[in-house]
């Protein structure tokens, strides 16, 4: 017995030789380029192969990613090796329509798009590094090359500091599964674009459930020494579909989300916070984030990730809870990459002043 694919290939040219070919492992999510036996070239109405004589393709060890950008900052990283990676123009300049707006960006380079010139600047990029970037538009970007060696690749974490983190596999991995070869302390803090995790009592304890391949993260060690540890080279749990559906969702992306770069995270509590409340962030009563319930140990937490580059401004809270919306007398000042509060001791945000349905269309939270 044998399996066959049956393509039909469109076209608006009546022949045509740029035709390449992909082809995608199921199980694992990976597309690889496709070499077929014999030279194809598109021509109107041609027949190639058949039955007994098929077009036999060969898988080379040349993968493609797609990362889906959505308009504004994006947090990626890349987890294919390359010989494109040493020219960020190279890298990126396959195609896809950019603008002079757009930026790429780390804690130690930059680069840019020059619609004049049309190209990128020419700067290095890492595997091991994570990236953000800013696009004008929402579109999909597509690079290609081999897969990291997971198991040989290190990620080096300063002490005392926040690190740009590449996430390398091609799986998904549940936090505790992904950060094991880590020498995780505690108060540590692993952040995504929307979710954050703080190392508690062995344990990754947060909103941020699991990584995603091809996101950008960073990891704040509070310990001053420098260490090195390597991302898991097995599947994990997270390869079976029983124990996926059973893990919470990582937070959303809201429209807040792309308008900045950075962010900063907050683990708060109050009285009686259950399940069903809303615990809102504002900034200059804009709602940027909505917080993630947690029962630790039989305390109620709420963790909020909060986009903005307004350093020195307020921070207020707000809850929902059966249709009645309460502002709390509670503020913080935003500063990029802080964090407030913990899972020992997170902030207790005062409730009590009930506000009308009016204010709360004005602050969003009727949305």
């Amino acid at each position: 017995d044998m399996w066959y694919a049956l393509l039909t290939i469109y076209g608006n040219d009546s022949q045509y030789d740029g035709l390449t070919f992909r082809t995608w492992d199921a199980s694992t999510g990976i597309t690889y380029a496709a070499t077929p036996s014999q030279a194809i070239r598109f021509a109107n109405n041609e027949i190639i192969g058949d039955v007994e004589n098929p077009v036999i393709f060969n898988g080379r060890q040349e993968c493609y990613r797609t990362l889906n950008l959505e308009k504004g900052w994006n947090w990626i990283s890349f987890n294919l090796a390359s010989d494109k990676m040493n020219d960020a123009n190279v890298l990126l300049n396959t195609g896809e329509i950019w603008s002079s707006d757009d930026i790429l960006k780390n804690f130690d380079s930059q680069t840019s798009y020059s619609s004049k010139l049309g190209k990128w600047e020419s700067v290095k990029l890492l595997n091991e590094t994570s990236y953000k970037m800013k696009v004008s538009q929402a579109h999909k970007l597509t690079v290609s090359g081999s897969p990291v060696d997971v198991a040989k690749t290190k990620i080096t974490v300063n002490g005392n500091a926040w690190n740009y983190i590449g996430y390398l596999p091609s799986v998904n991995h549940t936090v505790k599964e992904a950060l094991a070869g880590y020498d995780a302390q505690p108060g540590d803090v692993v952040k995504s674009q929307t979710g954050f995790a703080m190392y508690s009592k062995n344990e990754w304890v947060g909103s941020l459930s699991y990584m995603n391949a091809n996101e950008g993260y960073m990891l704040k060690r509070t310990k001053a020494d420098t260490v090195d540890f390597v991302y898991p080279a097995s599947s994990g749990t997270l390869g079976n579909l029983r124990a996926a559906e059973m893990l919470e969702e990582n937070p959303e992306r809201t429209e807040a989300t792309g308008k900045y770069a950075e962010n900063m995270n907050i683990v708060v509590t109050a009285e009686g916070l259950t399940a069903d409340d809303r615990i809102v962030a504002l900034v200059n009563g804009e709602e940027r984030a909505v917080g993630t319930f947690v029962d630790n140990d039989g305390k109620s937490l709420s963790f909020l990730t909060v986009p903005g580059n307004e350093a020195g401004s307020s921070v207020t809270f707000a809850r929902l809870r059966n249709s009645e919306e309460e502002i709390s007398s509670t503020e913080v000042k935003f500063q990029s990459n802080n964090v407030v509060g913990s899972v020992e001791s997170p902030l207790k945000l005062a409730f009590g002043n009930e506000i009308s349905n009016d204010a709360a269309n004005a602050v969003g939270l009727n949305s």
